[in-house]
């Protein structure tokens, strides 16, 4: 990663942002962190009486339109940072697995 940041720390200037805000921005490097099931996409949805193993469809669907956008900001370089396991608020550590999204970009690159 030092390689890839050294030239955002020659010109000292690093982009933090969201999808939504990259829309139509791009970057000589893009990093794009936290690619874990719960997080991109996002967590699991609940309403009142029970939790729902599964994001609704349409939630689901935008989710993958964001994280489109953000493999599509990198101009030369784009780091995916990604893990199986994810530390709650309270310090523990739960398995969620790599993000489906991250493992359809792999799958595609044949990495698996």
């Amino acid at each position: 990663m030092r390689d890839i940041a050294a030239g955002a720390l020659r010109a000292g200037k690093v982009t933090l942002t969201t999808y939504h805000s990259a829309k139509g921005r791009e970057w000589d490097a893009v990093i794009l962190p936290g690619l874990v099931e719960g997080i991109m996409p996002g967590p699991r949805w609940s309403t009142r009486l029970r939790v729902h193993p599964e994001p609704n469809p349409d939630r689901l669907a935008q989710d993958r339109r964001s994280f489109y956008v953000g493999l599509t900001r990198a101009k030369r370089a784009l780091v995916l940072v990604y893990g199986s396991f994810r530390e709650t608020d309270w310090g523990s550590k739960n398995e969620y697995g790599i993000s489906r999204f991250a493992r359809d970009v792999l799958r595609h690159l044949g990495v698996e």
